[in-house]
């Protein structure tokens, strides 16, 4: 049963830029000068931009302005000021300094940002805010000019060394050495290991399946990024290049973990001259340089501050209603935080009222309540679950991890998942096939394969075409390494997790379990081994098998109930789910911030609702 339990373990559960994007924030509308005092209330622009004093219509029940204001700042005002009182502490150390950042000087550095990832300024624009939500002012304004200006600060501490530069080009273009670790937390457990892999290296990937306990290179077969010159542990480094492909290293100690090797291959060095990358490495080692002087920098000037945070203690603002913070005695309006956290955090946080205001609706309709045992029992299922025996130890540790406290936890996480669940869990049954699938999901054979991707079926078809013409797993890998478009499988030698049954996509299961190694009279036949090229979405594959894993010699019976228990926590998932984008589907949505309306859609059933079909009239194909 120890096995049973293993096997299931992990499945099923529920559901820098620089320093400167960890300090800075939204401040003023303008571009900051360190010599002007940036404004302290939202001027005529933040207004006409923050929008009326009704932001959203929800089946015609309101939601208005200061609404959002008091939620944007209870979501996000503790993190927001921080980064408000960060930048003002940076703007009076520039002016005490005399250090001044030009409108010319930010608009030449996003130039040169967006040339280093080879798009044009406008389209390196227009993509940070279609995919981050940050504007072109916000991103001159709150990411550029503090990251210039702590450049400056740190200009002493920012010179490149020869060596230095000679490091980072080993490091990116040097030798690699392509292993397979097992990591374990005991030092017999490794032992142990490295024993039985001596007997057998090439069992090696799947001893790390059996005993490693890092689930990410256990899942595939041990197999780890390359390892290179300068980076990581220096132990790891020196017996990953001390050996040779299919020796095995001795037992490493890492920290409190014990680490077992086997090298696969030597790469290389890449034939790139440093004088052709000695700009982009030194621009590199300034930006990791810029970040560890600027958290230096920030702690002096910090320790040689007046803060008084007025917003976070009930005391000082009765006395100072109007005050968020006092910066070297200078104020931060509560007025400019509140227009901040709406700017920056608004729309967002407009949404999930609105999926509230929805939910809630939807319950009053349905005449369901939530009482406080209802949620005191949702969170001991949700620790349950994660598995913590005492849900007070699990909610500490969320509640920290979020730096939230634990009413807006109940609002915002566990009240939600009680009414989503009220409203379809005896919609919800496991049937006798679903344990069937999930069994031999969990505890049947697996496919272990190596998986080359493409974007393109000519290219994927060129490659099948190298492999047909030598399919061996030595040339697969090859192979892969050069061809593979898919950056992760590339750099494992299209190494992948061994696949299930029941993986979620049929087609890849059908032809993953098609392969094998033999013909149909029992010879061996190697390019049964090789898949055709199988279109999965966008993306196009070539598969070619190892082996199988051997099944958990375990029955239904033993392990019905864990099945049962797993299997509907998934279908609850799902029909929560549905059942929700039911409820947003049907509501009429102003939605007066973002600028759109949303009416309901034409009639459809509600999730779980039994559909009668028509006949179908005519011919059919």
């Amino acid at each position: 049963m120890e096995m049973v339990r293993r096997q299931h373990r992990g499945q099923g559960l529920l559901i820098p830029l620089l320093l400167m994007l960890a300090l800075v924030s939204i401040t003023s509308a303008q571009q900051p000068q360190p010599q002007a005092e940036p404004p302290q209330g939202p001027n005529q622009a933040m207004v006409d931009e923050l929008g009326p004093k009704v932001v959203a219509k929800v089946n015609n029940q309101r939601i208005m302005r200061e609404e959002l204001a008091q939620e944007s700042m209870r979501m996000h005002g503790k993190t927001v000021l921080q980064n408000l009182v960060n930048r003002k502490l940076i703007e009076i150390r520039c002016k005490d300094l005399g250090i001044t950042i030009s409108d010319q000087e930010v608009q030449e550095e996003i130039t040169k940002i967006a040339q280093r990832f080879g798009l044009p300024r406008d389209q390196w624009l227009i993509m940070l805010q279609q995919e981050r939500d940050v504007t072109p002012r916000e991103y001159a304004r709150d990411i550029i000019w503090p990251t210039l200006a702590l450049r400056k600060l740190a200009s002493n501490d920012l010179k490149v060394t020869p060596e230095e530069l000679q490091f980072a080009y080993e490091t990116q273009y040097g030798p690699a050495v392509q292993c397979r670790m097992i990591v374990t937390s005991k030092k017999e457990d490794a032992d142990e290991a490295r024993k039985r892999a001596l007997a057998a290296p090439e069992q090696f990937g799947r001893l790390a399946i059996e005993i490693s306990e890092d689930t990410a290179s256990a899942s595939a077969g041990g197999m780890v990024q390359p390892i290179r010159l300068h980076v990581g542990d220096k132990g790891i480094e020196h017996a990953a290049f001390t050996l040779q492909p299919g020796q095995i290293s001795e037992v490493i100690q890492v920290a409190g973990q014990f680490v077992v090797l086997k090298c696969e291959r030597h790469y290389p060095p890449r034939p790139v001259p440093l004088e052709n990358v000695k700009e982009l490495l030194s621009e590199q080692i300034k930006e990791k340089k810029l970040s560890q002087a600027g958290q230096t920098i920030f702690a002096d000037i910090q320790n040689n501050a007046r803060i008084i945070n007025v917003f976070n203690n009930p005391a000082l603002r009765q006395e100072h209603p109007e005050v968020a913070a006092f910066v070297n005695n200078q104020p931060v309006m509560l007025s400019h935080l509140s227009s901040t956290c709406m700017l920056r955090h608004g729309k967002e946080v407009l949404d999930g009222m609105i999926n509230r205001m929805l939910l809630a609706q939807e319950l009053a309709k349905a005449q369901i309540e939530i009482t406080p045992q209802d949620l005191n029992q949702e969170v001991a299922n949700m620790a349950e679950k994660m598995g913590y025996q005492d849900p007070r130890l699990w909610v500490e540790e969320i509640l920290k991890e979020r730096d939230i406290n634990y009413d807006f936890f109940l609002q915002q996480t566990v009240w939600p998942s009680v009414g989503l669940r009220k409203l379809v869990e005896k919609q919800v049954i496991v049937q006798p096939e679903d344990l069937q699938k999930g069994f031999e999901a969990n505890y049947g054979p697996r496919v272990r394969m190596l998986a080359l991707f493409f974007n393109n079926p000519r290219r994927a078809q060129e490659v099948w075409g190298m492999i047909s013409r030598e399919p061996t797993e030595e040339n697969v890998r090859a192979l892969a390494e050069q061809h593979s478009e898919d950056p992760q499988t590339r750099a494992l030698g299209g190494e992948v997790p061994p696949l299930h049954r029941h993986c979620g996509n049929p087609q890849l299961e059908k032809e993953a379990f098609a392969l094998s190694d033999v013909n149909e009279a029992g010879q061996p036949d190697p390019l049964r081994r090789l898949s055709p090229v199988v279109q999965i979405g966008p993306q196009y594959v070539i598969l070619y098998f190892l082996g199988k894993t051997r099944p958990v010699e375990v029955s239904l019976e033993e392990v019905k109930d864990i099945l049962h228990q797993e299997i509907f926590d998934k279908k609850l998932n799902l029909a929560m789910s549905e059942q929700f984008d039911h409820i947003r589907s049907q509501a009429t949505i102003d939605n007066l911030l973002a600028g759109t309306v949303q009416s309901p859609d034409v009639e459809k059933p509600a999730p779980g609702d039994r559909v009668t079909e028509k006949a179908p009239q005519g011919p059919t194909r």
